[in-house]
């Protein structure tokens, strides 16, 4: 009986043929991870960035928030007056603590016994630490640092802008409707501000959250102290 060694040539091609794909396939391999890293990459800077929204969120929607001009006990935010609003129902009613919709009470949302305006944008100079959402405005700072040890290979840096933006609507509808969002980088104080949080790496957007935070005050329940 006669045995074969070594290929035959039919054998030989198939071979080739069978290696030629699977190193074909290693490049897609590859590429494929590479992006799967960089997708995970991305989600974390997403998960980070709503993190960050979400910790702007709790801080005070104004500098005069828990300013008490008649004593100092009073620290829960308040509502405040935003003088040049044209929205009758967002004021107080018949010149009293309480706004439409309010229950009147001692720890309930109210204004302020005197009434305070809300303040300019922008972080104020007598702070010895951010306890309102615009002291929190900020540019190009690091979300996300480069560290090869838990593969983050670049900088993810975001960037937070507040702006007050048109609170004028129907309010009279069950509803209300007629909001126009667009009007945006308004500087007197309305009753809306507008928060973005924008993500970027190597200098390209990556994503933007955005939200709207209200002047309603809060309840003595719901209050946060900053020290």
């Amino acid at each position: 009986m006669v045995r074969r060694s070594g290929f035959t040539l039919l054998e030989l091609i198939i071979t080739i043929v069978l290696l030629g794909i699977i190193f074909s396939a290693i490049p897609m391999i590859l590429t494929q991870n590479q992006r799967s890293s960089s997708q995970a990459l991305s989600q974390e800077a997403i998960y980070a960035g709503v993190t960050k929204m979400s910790q702007l969120l709790t801080y005070h929607w104004d500098e005069n928030s828990i300013t008490d001009d008649a004593n100092n006990a009073i620290v829960y935010a308040k509502v405040l007056d935003a003088n040049l609003s044209q929205q009758a129902l967002l004021r107080s009613k018949n010149g009293s603590r309480y706004r439409v919709g309010h229950f009147a009470g001692s720890s309930r949302r109210s204004f302020f016994p005197k009434h305070t305006s809300a303040s300019a944008l922008g972080s104020d100079t007598n702070d010895t630490f951010p306890d309102d959402i615009d002291d929190l405005a900020i540019i190009n700072q690091i979300l996300i640092a480069a560290d090869n040890e838990h593969g983050y290979k670049q900088n993810y840096r975001y960037t937070v802008l507040v702006n007050y933006v048109s609170d004028i609507a129907d309010y009279n509808q069950t509803t209300i409707n007629g909001f126009n969002f667009n009007t945006v980088n308004i500087i007197v104080p309305s009753h809306i501000k507008r928060v973005t949080l924008d993500v970027t790496l190597n200098n390209e957007p990556q994503f933007m959250l955005e939200t709207y935070v209200s002047n309603i005050g809060e309840t003595d329940i719901t209050s946060r102290v900053f020290q």
